[in-house]
């Protein structure tokens, strides 16, 4: 999560959400994007004039337009290796943390084509957040605790050190000489990096604390996560920050993921509950004031269809209270970017076909002081098998290139696919069998086939790495060029006609003469 102006951007497991908070106390949401294909889940972002940098999970980098806040929109991106987990641009690059993939260096300078510049960059242990400070990248690395790097060079970022921490490092700030170490099962710890090569840690807070987030403002530290049960905020005084004071806390009804503070709010991204706005009071009174957030639930994916298959029809049952002044109105959405509306009991079919089902809640209201009560919303739902369908060489096509392009339509979540290609529709005496994973839907025969030969070739979807999905039909295609095939005017085929009339007519009386005798 973070905040920029007027608006907080927060990312979740199904998409990036844009929400006006110009008024604290009345949030309500700008935009999203919702985008099932693309989106994996955004565990950070940064923001750079018009445009969004996200770390899309197990789908790298993702850079959206946010020029329309109502309405932003793919960039362009970047897949990486594993896990993209937290991101910072710095000097037109964006230094990624990829979990086991160690750190990322993504040029950025042309936002339209970002590259991997930097290549694989080991980390002590698997990657979570990342800050900068001068020419410094601090990383969290889990059990190993705090790397640091020099990036003066940004495409080749030397290693420095690294500080033991407690529990497993998540999150990372840098404020003057001081990191503050958001750590889950390891609390809140401060570390002294006025010399990165010989960093020491000066204070240790909650130790067996599950700490996720972590934000410096001024003279406070702010820090959000749980620990048995309890979740809240809690703020301490850093004036001397190897003696921290406590100075607040909030409690929240689910776990806090990320916090971020702007003026007299602190913003608290919770796991299950959305985004909370507090108003930081008087610190000492130890106490932050909570406001509701707009009258909008949205769930996140409660169902994938299998590879192959796509959600058709969906029939929603609910269990609620509603009063005569309010109304709940409720969306369904399949492929988690259109949203339709469905009336509970009836079986709705989907319109928006997809893989990924979801549902919307939206009340209504003439009067704020009665509240609905939705005690469970469950859906039964149909799923239909999708075609794998071949494009291009269509069936018993003449096809002049001796190394054709196959081409055939992406299937929605398929690890990659199986080409198959022989003289034989039954398949015994395969040319090619080739197994193509993370590429696009399309290959290029590189051995080039026998002019005059008729080929018959199929495709088949992957599941997983190793389970094969379901075959396409088997289309047929000749290498060479069509025969031409003679053509008659339709005035030759009534002169041949004639002609046929004649001969007939002739051998009638022919037949007639003979039969006087």
């Amino acid at each position: 999560m973070i905040v920029d102006g007027s608006y907080a951007y927060v990312g979740s497991s199904d998409g990036y959400y844009i929400i006006d908070i110009s008024v604290p106390g009345s949030l309500s949401q700008s935009g999203n994007y919702t985008n099932a294909v693309e989106v994996d889940w955004i565990y950070g972002s940064y923001i750079a004039g018009n445009l969004a940098y996200l770390a899309n999970g197990n789908d790298g980098l993702l850079i959206l337009d946010i020029t329309d806040k109502s309405n932003p929109t793919k960039h362009s991106s970047l897949p990486l290796p594993s896990v993209a987990s937290d991101i910072k641009v710095h000097n037109q690059h964006a230094f990624i943390p990829v979990y086991s993939g160690g750190l990322r260096v993504v040029n950025v300078t042309d936002t339209s084509t970002p590259f991997d510049e930097g290549g694989y960059i080991p980390t002590s242990a698997v990657a979570y957040g990342v800050a900068i400070s001068g020419n410094y990248l601090y990383v969290a690395v889990s059990h190993a605790g705090l790397d640091v790097y020099d990036i003066t060079t940004p495409t080749s970022p030397s290693y420095v050190s690294t500080v033991d921490l407690d529990g497993y490092a998540k999150k990372v700030e840098i404020s003057g000489n001081y990191a503050y170490v958001a750590c889950d099962l390891g609390g809140l710890q401060i570390v002294d990096v006025s010399d990165p090569t010989n960093m020491t840690r000066v204070a240790h807070l909650d130790s067996n604390t599950r700490y996720f987030g972590v934000y410096v403002e001024g003279s406070h530290v702010y820090v959000a996560g749980y620990i048995s049960g309890d979740n809240f905020m809690r703020i301490y005084d850093i004036s001397n920050p190897e003696n921290p004071i406590a100075a607040g806390f909030y409690d929240f009804a689910s776990s806090g993921y990320d916090v971020f503070v702007s003026g007299d709010y602190a913003f608290v991204a919770t796991t299950t509950a959305g985004l909370h706005s507090l108003k930081i009071a008087e610190l000492s009174l130890h106490y932050g004031e909570l406001y509701d957030s707009y009258a909008v639930a949205q769930s996140s994916t409660i169902y994938f269809a299998a590879i192959g298959e796509t959600i058709e029809k969906v029939t929603l049952s609910v269990s609620e209270t509603i009063d005569s002044d309010t109304l709940v109105e409720y969306y369904v959405s399949a492929d988690g970017n259109n949203w339709e509306s469905i009336t509970p009991g009836v079986e709705h079919i989907i319109t928006n076909t997809g893989r990924y089902l979801s549902w919307l809640a939206e009340l209504s209201t003439i009067d704020a002081g009665v509240s609905p009560i939705v005690y469970s919303v469950a859906f039964d739902y149909v799923t239909i098998d999708v075609e794998m369908e071949l494009l291009y060489p269509t069936h018993e096509a003449y096809v002049a290139e001796l190394t054709p392009n196959f081409d055939w339509v992406d299937m929605s979540g398929a690890y990659g696919y199986l080409l198959q290609l022989d003289t034989s529709p039954s398949f015994t005496s395969l040319i090619l069998n080739e197994s193509l994973f993370f590429k696009e839907s399309n290959y290029t025969i590189i051995t080039p086939l026998d002019d005059g030969v008729t080929y018959y070739w199929k495709v088949a979807f992957y599941t997983d790495f190793s389970v094969l999905g379901r075959f396409s039909d088997t289309l047929s295609f000749t290498i060479g060029e069509e025969p031409i095939v003679a053509e008659f005017s339709i005035a030759s085929y009534m002169i041949l006609a004639l002609t046929m009339v004649s001969i007939s007519i002739v051998l009638m009386v022919k037949r007639n003469r003979r039969t006087r005798f």
